[in-house]
This record gives structure tokens, sequence and C-alpha cells, in this order.
């Protein structure tokens, strides 16, 4: 596993850039549901999960202190491959969270998340933060880089994105790249947040012994696959996806 970013430095960006603007996120009571109860769960765990429709491929890992405490409010981004309209510079990147549960309708927050790229290579971020991001944004840094095409300067970097969830309240992740005229969304992929449980008939399964929101049961990576393998085996073909 590739080196882990330094904790407090992580904390001083973040925490300086959300300093620049203002949030209408807020965070409730923990519901059964969360990231935080399935953690608490002693059945195997999927650290990583892929993000993968239309020609976005997006790897997302959960973050864990060197002491092994995890992270609900962090998360590591792989992005693999990105549609093209992102290098015509014709759409922007923006990254959202969204929840359910058994008792409720997916809630999107509506406020994009603030995210930052790190190097992973030279142990050091490249930028401040974004909530929305244009390849003309970066493309000189990515020159610099002698790398010239979006698909080659992800090769080289990863995107931190801070949650703004302590608690785990939130399920699941949504990327969407928006025309930038209309800011309309043209191309947009879902995927849980890890941790969630590796088996797919787990994750089925609130803690409170309720059915969890089907909308978040189709998100698993394995719900085609409900029933075909064990836990355990489930669990190892999610540690492919970390990086």
């Amino acid at each position: 596993m590739k080196k882990i970013l330094n904790t407090l430095t992580l904390l001083f960006l973040l925490n300086s850039l959300a300093a620049c603007g203002t949030s209408n996120n807020t965070e409730g009571t923990l519901d059964s549901s969360s990231r935080a109860q399935d953690l608490n769960s002693a059945k195997p765990l999927a650290l990583c999960n892929e993000l993968k429709k239309d020609s976005f491929d997006v790897h997302v890992k959960s973050y864990v202190e060197s002491s092994g405490i995890p992270r609900y409010d962090l998360i590591y981004m792989d992005v693999e491959d990105i549609p093209k309209i992102f290098d015509e510079d014709t759409a922007y990147l923006s990254i959202y969270r969204w929840k359910a549960s058994s008792t409720s309708a997916p809630v999107l927050d509506s406020t994009p998340l603030k995210f930052a790229i790190y190097d992973m290579e030279n142990g050091q971020y490249l930028t401040g933060s974004y909530s929305s991001l244009r390849w003309s944004d970066i493309s000189a840094l990515s020159a610099s880089m002698k790398v010239y095409y979006p698909k080659d300067f992800f090769k080289k970097v990863k995107i931190i994105v801070d949650l703004q969830d302590t608690t785990g309240e939130y399920d699941a992740i949504k990327m969407v790249l928006h025309d930038n005229q209309t800011n309309k969304s043209k191309v947009q992929v879902d995927g849980l947040l890890p941790f969630f449980h590796a088996d797919p008939s787990d994750y089925a399964v609130e803690a409170d012994g309720s059915q969890r929101a089907l909308a978040l049961q189709k998100l698993h990576p394995f719900y085609s696959l409900k029933g075909q393998r064990s836990a355990s085996e489930f669990s190892t073909m999610a540690n492919d996806f970390c990086f």
C-alpha cells in the first residue's frame, strides 16, 4: 500500500480551506444505516470501492489513521478514467454526498464537497481546495509534470475529499460532470462510501434488523453476486479496489 498522508498536514489543509466558505450541511443522530453502525459489526467490511459508469472509472479508499483508527470524514479517490467531455474542457467536475435509510427516500446534499489534489509520488499537495474542477484549472500543473492528458495526470495524483461527516451518517458519493454553459449534469456516477459490509446479503440488513434502502443495496459493487460467495471472499474482492 502506498504512503499514507501526514494527518496533521491534511487536517490543516482541509480545515483552512473549509474556512474560506460556509456550508449548510448538518449532522444528525446516528441512524441504523450509518457507516458507523456497519463498522461496529464483526462482519467483514469493504474498505475500498469502485464507481464505474459511462467512461467514469474511479476507485475510492477509506481513510485510516496510522494508529488504525478510521476516519469517516475523509476519503481518497483514484481516477482511472474520466469521460472525454472533461478532456475537452466543456464540463466541470463536482462531488456530492447522499444518504438513505429504510424509512426515508435518498437525500442528496446539494452543496458540492471540497477536495484537493495530492501527489502520491512526492508526498505533497499540488492544489488548494476545489468544489468544482475543470481541466483548464489543472492543465498547466499537469504540463509541469510532463503529462498532457487528464487520464495520464490522474495516474500520478489522487483526490482527497472532505466529506464533512465525522459520524459516518452519509452512505454514498456522487461524481458529476456538469456542462460549463448550462450547469446541467452531463454524466454522473454513484457509489457506496467505505466502510460497508463486503457481503451484499449482510449489507441488505441494517443494524436494527430492518431492510436497508433498495437504492443503497443496488449500489453495492457485488449486488449481482448476492448469495454466490462467502463474506470473506467478498472482502478479498473488495480489496482489489484498493490502491
